[in-house]
This record gives C-alpha cells, sequence and structure tokens, in this order.
C-alpha cells in the first residue's frame, strides 16, 4: 500500500473535511496506512492550521468533522464565472452585520487576490458601479439575529433539530423544536422552512427577525427528507406564503395593458385582451394578504371580478383608506370627471413605459 507523506496527508484531509466527509480515527488509520497516534496527529495538525473540527461521539465508532460555519471549499473560476459572482454581489448586501456576510467579502477577498492581471482586478472593481442593484427596504438583522442565524445555518447543515423562541405576528411568544428543511431569501429577508415537531411535523415558516433564541440539538438528529423540494411547496404560493390555490379573474385598465404584459407575476397567470381594451388576467392563487396587498398597489387601475369574496375584502380595504381622508376627497359624481381624473393618473403612473419601467 502506498505509504502518504504527512503533507500528502494534510492535504487530503483537509480536501474531504471540507467536502463535507466525515472520518473515524480507524478510517484515518486504514486509507492511509498509519496508527491511531499518527492519525490523531494528523487530527491535531488540521486543527492548528485553522480547521475547526468537531467530533460527533453519537455514533460507533465516534466521527471528525470540520463544522459547516468554517467548512472551506476550494472552487477554480473562469474570469466571466468572476465577473458573475460580482454582479451577484449586491444580492446580499442585506446580511450585514451577520457571519454570512462575513463569510461572502472573505469569498470575494480570496477571489480578488487570486486575480493576477491588474486590468482584472479593475474591472472586477469597476462592477461596482457597472451593475447596481436597487432593492426595496430590507430586513432588519441586527443584535441577535447574527447568533440566531448561526445556530440555524448548524442545524441545516448538520441535519440536527433546532430548538427556537419565536414571536409571531401577534406578539406572543412560543417554544418551537424544529426540523431544519431550507432557509429562503425573500425580498431582502431572510426565513427559515422547518417542519414542527409539535405540529405532527407540519412544515411552516419563520422569519429570522422574529426569532428571539435560537439553539441546535447536537446530539438530536433528524432524517433529511429525500422528497423535500422547496420549488413544489412554494409553487401556490403568490409570494412566500403557501396555500390552497384559487381561481382568480382580475381586470386591467387599459393603459396598465402593456405595464402588466411586461411582468410574471405568477406561473398560472394568463391574460387575454378583451374588446374594450381591458386586460384580463386569470391566475391560481391562495387567497389572502399577499394577494390583496399586491392588488392594492395598482389602486383605481384594476378591478377583482372573481372570486367575490377578494372583490368584497379590497373594497373594504379601499373603503378603509378612503375615510381616512375624510372631507379632503371631494365626491365626484360627474362620471366624466371622474373618468379624466384616472385618465391623468393612468398617465402619470404608467407613461413612457419603454423608458421608465
Amino acid at each position: 500500500m502506498k505509504q502518504f507523506t504527512k503533507t500528502e496527508r494534510l492535504n487530503s484531509l483537509r480536501m474531504r473535511f471540507s467536502g463535507g466527509g466525515r472520518l473515524s480515527i480507524k478510517r484515518i488509520c486504514d486509507d492511509f496506512n498509519v496508527s491511531t497516534k499518527t492519525a490523531k496527529r494528523d487530527l491535531e495538525a488540521l486543527s492548528f492550521m485553522g480547521a475547526q473540527l468537531e467530533c460527533d461521539n453519537i455514533v460507533d465508532p465516534p466521527v471528525w468533522y470540520e463544522s459547516a460555519a468554517s467548512r472551506k471549499i476550494e472552487v477554480r473560476y473562469s474570469l466571466h464565472e468572476v465577473m458573475a459572482l460580482f454582479t451577484a454581489r449586491r444580492c446580499f448586501d442585506f446580511l450585514e452585520n451577520t457571519s454570512l456576510e462575513d463569510a461572502i467579502e472573505r469569498v470575494y477577498s480570496r477571489i480578488e487576490s487570486k486575480l493576477s492581471k491588474t486590468d482584472d482586478i479593475a474591472n472586477a472593481q469597476k462592477l461596482v458601479n457597472k451593475v447596481y442593484l436597487i432593492h426595496e427596504g430590507p430586513k432588519r438583522l441586527k443584535g441577535k439575529s447574527s447568533e440566531v442565524l448561526d445556530e440555524c445555518l448548524s442545524a441545516l447543515l448538520m441535519e440536527r433539530k433546532l430548538k427556537i423562541r419565536y414571536r409571531s405576528s401577534n406578539g406572543k411568544l412560543n417554544s418551537w423544536l424544529l426540523c431544519p428543511y431550507s432557509l429562503v431569501v425573500y425580498k431582502r429577508g431572510l426565513y427559515l422552512a422547518a417542519a414542527c415537531d409539535e405540529k405532527d411535523e407540519a412544515i411552516r415558516i419563520f422569519a429570522l427577525e422574529r426569532i428571539s433564541s435560537a439553539a441546535w440539538q447536537r446530539s438530536v438528529s433528524y432524517e433529511y427528507p429525500k422528497n423535500w423540494n422547496p420549488e413544489e411547496y412554494f409553487a401556490s404560493a403568490f409570494c412566500i406564503v403557501p396555500g390552497t390555490p384559487q381561481k382568480v379573474v382580475l381586470h386591467f385598465t387599459p393603459k396598465t395593458k402593456r405595464y402588466i404584459q411586461l411582468r410574471t407575476y405568477h406561473p398560472t397567470q394568463r391574460l387575454r385582451t378583451l374588446p374594450n381594451g381591458t386586460l384580463q388576467m386569470t391566475l391560481n392563487v391562495p387567497i389572502n394578504f399577499e394577494l390583496v396587498n399586491w392588488l392594492l398597489s395598482f389602486g383605481p387601475h384594476v378591478e377583482v371580478i372573481k372570486p367575490e369574496s377578494l372583490r368584497k375584502e379590497v373594497a373594504g380595504q379601499l373603503q378603509a383608506a378612503l375615510s381616512q381622508y375624510g372631507a379632503e376627497i371631494a365626491p365626484m359624481k360627474d362620471m366624466n370627471h371622474r373618468e379624466a381624473l384616472q385618465d391623468t393618473q393612468t398617465k402619470d403612473l404608467f407613461s413612457d413605459l419603454e423608458g421608465e419601467y
């Protein structure tokens, strides 16, 4: 059997641990034809070199692995791939003051350090201005959120259960024991999709900023489901909240037609222009606050046709909003005046479509 030098052994072990390998002392001895003492010394050497190794004593024999937070994965990039990475950098700027931000910055620093040509370095730095992303306001991930994120990531990557304290939208604080399935990024916020032991393993979505404390259970593992597919799970959702889909029929005013046709708001969306120029949209989505808020954003430029329950909900929300302005809203009994005002509003909001939207 081949005799490995110490350098060869350490390089091989480092690559295996970085790739998620879990090795027992006996396995190291067998693979490299070394004694138990040498295998232990190699592990100590890796730790001295910066690898954060941990021992899982639950299994027999115990196995060693590198913690998820410090695991290093070596990847080679072409110049075009490097440029693509830099264009995506701003997508994750909402992770400020978290361990993920630190990890992302280290990755980009290492990439920059590997760029040998002066022109390549300059071009990579220029991408900060050449590709600029404008986002909605980010979720606030401050204070304990960074620690909570670390615990969630460890539980997810190591497939260990996660114990959390979670504050619901009504302000009530509850304890949960979770089996994490996916870390979800939505509108510059982080969410955890997880099965809940207390709810017969029903899957729920937890907003990270509402988790007041989290601790991954090192001695309590779970089996990550082979059939879990987040794309399928969220397929019915209009945004991030899944549910039972219902057929929704909407009518958009003629002058909003080009604007609406530029985007696919949901995979089930179907568009049809009616004889009077109105744009009809049909889609199958859950009826919840996400859909209602989206419809309200179009103001007078959309009418809910079906279902009746959604039509009443949107009408009620519009009436409640109108009541807040009281006497400032002058009654418009003249239909021609009302239509003229709506036509002006439409022109202001959706004009110069090709250049501005």
